[in-house]
């Protein structure tokens, strides 16, 4: 499209970015306090007119059934402020007592026919009680809007560097000649009759300009005390003083507080994949959450919160509309959100949307009044009863975290699905067909039951099936507090002790050392009292299997069981730098068995306990590990799965994550991948610990076929629909499905 000059295309552009960032956080909060311009500062001059206003009627629900039109549900009525056919772009500028002010985009030819330049107009309209609307189209490029609960209009007039004022008709009653050097940021109130706002001057200070309402002198000041947010747009008045806003820093909830002090405001559970803030209003919060329909197609949802009465609105989703559309809230308006909506044909209409169920909100904590340490402690109680679950991390940390922030760090495991009714939490879409996939977190209750007897392929290979059954015959022993076991030779023994038992039974090496060989036996050297070795395998067991089955459902595939797996351990272990530093001195102490028990490690023992894992539901693994192209002798240590006949390196000590979202960079990636990303050389790989393993086996890691995910990071698997939710390298929510892959 071709403008006239670069002020129009400025302006398009503006309007066009303003769509796509919908549902983006408010962007008046969270500005920290300013610098204070002196008394020598300019005074801008006023020119006054009489000022006209009319009294604000009573909302009245019913006349919006009997006024609008309903679009494809019920409680969602289409609003008169553009013409449906009409290639516009809309935006709700602000909202104010029973009024909503729009601006309009259109573009139109020029009287040439071949260029075209904008037109612009701002629509006054009362949604909830009339459908009559009023329109202004300004003759100069505007800037700051404010929109008064008397329907009065303030207006910033970039071209002649003035604020006019328009009554509830647009028509305009007096204007304010500004200095030219002046930027206006938000209005913070009214304080002795005066309208006072942030101002930035040309050298980026922050200082105070005082608007007399009714006319006369506007100046500059200090920093009003106190102000009254009477008649002020409530997008700038927030209940019990809020001034800032946290969104994204806290994934897993919502929480408002002032800067001076980060445990005042409120927290409670987000939901819907990392919920945003689509619009704030006071009281009232618009979330949205995007739900990936395919690979190009997006649904969002919108629910409404009322952060006083603490309930949650039923959901409207961009699916609930008869046609393909793009919701944006822009505002809030009684108990109702105000839509627009770019169409495909490049049109765009305005919504009502008035929601009709709401229920409470579970575990709602006002810092104001609670003790923010021990509310959330509540609120993690109460996801365990609303059936929610919770990670081992979690659960064991529960009641000891001492700190607000430790607090938070906890609700971080917690699902994050956690806001819905009090009674009982949506467990299912409302086609019933499947699990959301905000629930897919480890809790797939599988059956799965220890296997005592696990190798893998080229272990296997590599030391032959006399090696191996003396292997299983260690572990048989062990389990039953035996001291010999049949054995084949001495070196074989030393094996079983040592290198086997550390991959395929790892608590017994972690216990155990090996005694004399006679008559065909090995003898087995306990470490620790016998009793107290047993309670420990025991412990282990147990420990195994609760993980195995919280991450597996019983007809999981192997993508799905490494995902799951996976997703455990990057959140499960942390990565352990003392050990790095001593890990020659303190060899002995390392395995699979101490990354499980102290929840650290270094690579080969993330390694050697994702192996077991993962051994222990039928996955074809085995250890791996490489020399460093780039870091000089440095090793490092994987794992190599085969999946339907292919094979794939998986990476959890490089996918480790702080929170529920491991990076998908290393899972189930290639040898090239391993290369030029990482400077390891694939020729070097090896397996079973066997030297020149390139040379005996084949372990090619090549197929591509999950490189969508590579720069993604994990969000929930969908079982059902066989897919992986991921954020890309964007941050947007994406879904990869891998069919039966894995079967």
């Amino acid at each position: 499209m071709k403008t006239k000059n670069k002020r129009i295309s400025a302006r398009l552009l503006k309007v066009f970015l303003l769509f796509l960032l919908c549902g983006g956080v408010l962007a008046a909060c969270g500005k920290d306090k300013a610098k204070k311009n002196g008394s020598d500062a300019a005074t801008p001059t006023v020119t006054t007119v009489p000022a006209t206003t009319t009294p604000s009627p009573t909302p009245t629900i019913a006349f919006v059934k009997q006024a609008y039109e309903t679009v494809g549900r019920d409680n969602v009525y289409r609003l008169p402020i553009v013409t449906p056919s009409e290639e516009t772009s809309c935006y709700c500028e602000d909202v104010a007592g029973d009024y909503a002010l729009f601006s309009i985009s259109k573009a139109v030819p020029s009287t040439d026919g071949q260029e075209t330049s904008l037109k612009n107009s701002l629509v006054l309209a009362k949604p909830l009680v009339s459908s009559e609307i009023k329109t202004l189209e300004p003759k100069f490029l505007t800037g700051y809007t404010m929109l008064f609960a008397d329907g009065s209009v303030l207006l910033e007039d970039i071209d002649a560097h003035a604020l006019r004022l328009y009554d509830n008709t647009l028509t305009e009653v007096r204007s304010y000649t500004l200095d030219d050097s002046v930027f206006l940021g938000r209005c913070l109130g009214i304080t002795d009759g005066k309208w006072c706002f942030t101002a930035t001057s040309v050298n980026r200070d922050t200082t105070y300009l005082y608007v007399p309402k009714d006319g006369g002198e506007a100046a500059f000041g200090p920093e009003p005390s106190a102000t009254d947010t009477t008649g002020i747009s409530a997008r700038y008045s927030y209940p019990y003083g809020w001034d800032y806003m946290m969104d994204s820093s806290l994934p897993a909830t919502w929480n408002f507080h002032e800067m001076s002090d980060a445990r005042k405001g409120i927290a409670f559970p987000k939901s819907r994949l990392r919920e945003v803030t689509a619009c704030l209003w006071g009281a009232k919060l618009c979330g949205r959450g995007t739900i990936p329909v395919d690979d190009e197609t997006e649904n969002n949802e919108y629910r409404l919160y009322d952060l006083e009465k603490r309930t949650v609105s039923e959901v409207l989703a961009e699916s609930d509309f008869p046609e393909k559309l793009k919701l944006r809230a822009d505002g809030v308006i009684g108990d109702g959100v105000i839509f627009c909506a770019a169409k495909a044909d490049g049109s765009t209409e305005v919504f009502l949307w008035m929601p009709e169920k709401s229920s409470p909100v579970a575990g709602f904590c006002d810092f104001q009044t609670e003790d923010p340490t021990a509310c959330l402690t509540q609120v993690l109680k109460a996801a365990s009863m609303l059936g929610i679950d919770i990670t081992p991390d979690a659960i064991e940390d529960d009641g000891t975290a001492e700190s607000f922030s430790e607090i938070v760090q906890e609700i971080e495991f917690v699902d994050r699905f956690i806001v819905a009714v009090a009674e009982q939490p949506e467990l299912a879409p409302k086609d019933g067909k499947r699990i959301h996939p905000e629930n897919m977190r480890n809790n797939a209750g599988g059956h799965y039951e220890f296997k005592p007897h696990v190798m893998s392929k080229f272990y296997r290979e590599e030391h032959g099936e006399a090696r191996r059954q003396a292997l299983f015959n260690y572990v048989d022993a062990l389990r039953a507090g035996e001291d010999w076991f049949e054995c084949p030779d001495i070196d074989t023994l030393g094996w079983c002790v040592g290198r086997l038992g550390h991959f395929f039974y790892p608590v017994g090496s972690e216990f155990t050392s090996m005694g004399d060989f006679k008559d065909g036996k090995g003898e087995i050297i306990y470490n620790i009292p016998k009793e107290e070795y047993m309670q420990k395998q025991r412990e282990f067991e147990e420990k195994i299997m609760t993980i195995v089955n919280n991450a597996c459902g019983d007809d999981y595939n192997d993508v799905e069981k490494c995902i799951a797996l996976y997703e455990f351990l990057t959140e499960y272990c942390t990565y352990d730098y003392e050990m790095l530093a001593h890990c020659t001195e303190w060899m002995e102490r390392q395995g699979g068995y101490r990354a499980l028990i102290e929840k650290t490690g270094i690579c080969n023992e993330i390694a050697c306990l994702y192996q077991y894992l993962l051994l222990q539901v039928g996955v074809d693994v085995e250890e791996s590990a490489g020399d460093s192209l780039t870091a000089g002798d440095d090793s490092h240590a994987w794992v190599y799965v085969t999946i339907d006949g292919k094979g794939y390196l998986i990476d959890p000590t490089w996918g480790e994550t702080d929170s529920r979202e491991p990076k998908l960079a290393y899972f189930l990636f290639t040898d090239e991948e391993r290369k030029t990303r990482d400077g390891f050389n694939p020729l070097k790989f090896y397996v079973a610990g066997a030297e020149n393993s390139r040379k005996k086996y084949s372990f090619e890691a090549t197929d591509e076929t999950f490189k969508p995910l590579w720069n993604g990071t994990y969000v929930a698997l969908d079982h059902d629909a066989r897919c992986i939710y991921y954020f890309d390298y964007y941050g947007e929510l994406k879904r990869f499905e891998y069919g039966k892959t894995g079967e």
